[in-house]
Order: C-alpha cells, then sequence, then structure tokens
C-alpha cells in the first residue's frame, strides 16, 4: 500500500539504490536510514554483512520485496468467537488497540509504546514513556477505568512475566497467561493460514493445517454456567478493584 515503487516516484526518489548506502537519492528520502550514523546499528548489522549477508538498509521500495504493510484478517473461532485484525505497519508511531465486544458489554485496552519513531528506528530521546488505558463499559451501565498495575521493562513488562515463564521456577500462573508447545503451535498456525488465504484467495481451515498437532485443552468458563452475570456486579470481579467510574 505505501513501501511500493509508485510511491518512491510520487516522492520523486528516482534512480534508487538497492540500498540506502550510496543510493543517489539518499539525501532526497524521507526513510533514508544510515547505519554508518549508528555505532549500535554498525556493530550489529553492518560488520556481519559479510556473515549473514542481510542488508539493514535494504531499499523498502524495491519491488522485489513483497511483505504486506496493511494487512487485514478475518478469524472465526469454534466457539462462535469472531475476530477482526487489522495491522497498518506504516505508522508514524507504535502501539495498539484491542476491542472485546461480549454479552455483559465492551472492554478497550489502548497502549501507545512510541509516540514517534527517529529515523534510524530508534526511540525518542528522551524516552516518552509507554502510556496505556483499559476501559470495561457494562451492557446499559457507566464505564470504568480499570487500574492498570505498575511494571517494569519492555513491553509493559510482559517480556519480564513471559521469562519467568519459559526459565524461572515459578510455576504461578493465575490468569493462565502461560501456553504449552500446543498452543503455541496452533497460535502460529492463525498467523500462517492467513498468509495462505492472501496467497490462496479464501479461507482456510486451521484443521487443515495442523496434521497430527492436537489441539490444546479448552480454558474453563470464567464464572461457570451462570447467568447472573447478566446483571452487572462490580463486587464479583477481582479486576474491578481500584476502578473509576467515567461520566
Amino acid at each position: 500500500m505505501f513501501y511500493t515503487p509508485e510511491t518512491a516516484e510520487r516522492l520523486g526518489l528516482n534512480n534508487r539504490g538497492e540500498r540506502c548506502a550510496g543510493c543517489p537519492a539518499f539525501a532526497r528520502c524521507p526513510v533514508k536510514l544510515d547505519v554508518a550514523a549508528s555505532r549500535a546499528l554498525s556493530a550489529l548489522y553492518a560488520e556481519n554483512e559479510r556473515f549473514d549477508g542481510y542488508f539493514r538498509d535494504r531499499c523498502v521500495f524495491a519491488p522485489d520485496i513483497d511483505i504486506e504493510d496493511v494487512m487485514h484478517a478475518t478469524i472465526d473461532y469454534e466457539n462462535g468467537v469472531a475476530v477482526n485484525y487489522l495491522l497498518s505497519a506504516y505508522n508514524p508511531g507504535e502501539g495498539y488497540r484491542v476491542v472485546f465486544h461480549g454479552e455483559r458489554g465492551e472492554l478497550t485496552l489502548e497502549t501507545i509504546e512510541r509516540p514517534y519513531v527517529e529515523r534510524d528506528g530508534g526511540l525518542p530521546d528522551p524516552p516518552a514513556p509507554e502510556r496505556s488505558s483499559l476501559v470495561v463499559q457494562p451492557l446499559f451501565e457507566r464505564a470504568y477505568a480499570l487500574a492498570i498495575p505498575n511494571a517494569e521493562g519492555d513491553h509493559g513488562g510482559g517480556d519480564a512475566v513471559m521469562l519467568r515463564h519459559l526459565f524461572g521456577a515459578s510455576t504461578d500462573d493465575p490468569f493462565r497467561r502461560a501456553a504449552d508447545d500446543r498452543a503455541g503451535a496452533w497460535s502460529a498456525l492463525v498467523g500462517i493460514a492467513a498468509n495462505a488465504s492472501i496467497e490462496g484467495g479464501g479461507p482456510i481451515r486451521l484443521t487443515d493445517l495442523a496434521g497430527d498437532i492436537d489441539k490444546p485443552d479448552p480454558d474453563p468458563a470464567p464464572f461457570g454456567d451462570e447467568r447472573s452475570w447478566r446483571a452487572f456486579d462490580a463486587s464479583l470481579y477481582t479486576f474491578m478493584t481500584g476502578a473509576t467510574p467515567l461520566s
């Protein structure tokens, strides 16, 4: 959609090179990457090109680059849940917005990881903190802003949690976030199926791709089979502790 030869022509980037280094259009390019200007990038990429053949500054407008920069997938699960997924890979900042629509209402998480990205792909200096909001909107009730626990580290502290699950001695997992190999495989198959659908132009069933990989165990219903939760009662939800009503 954006990183195409046509976009480069509209930007006046004629006579482009294979990579930013030595490119005749380097000075005019709004998305150029000067690997040599960064000691960290040079050590990680330029000094290892002779070993791995990877060019970090290859021209993003090259016609032979076929990675999609806009993606949309519709996913239908066996339990009736429908998911709409949209990714734009050329936004000026980084973050995400997740909305859960359910019988009890709506839950919205919005996170801004980087308000903008430097031309070399680095963080703003001084670094800007991540910002997140989590709002639950019960059906026919006022909305609540939930209290998000403070955490240290990248990805809102998620990296530390993941590493503890992978390598730590603790088996404490009250929110059932840890996945086994089956869950990991079936999760990866969602992305594989999406790419296969893009290529084939039709729907893809994960069961046709999974082969002999067993399905992961289903999670138990969080609140049992009773329908009492249809009338929203904040006291029934431990995560509502510290929530702030919104006007």
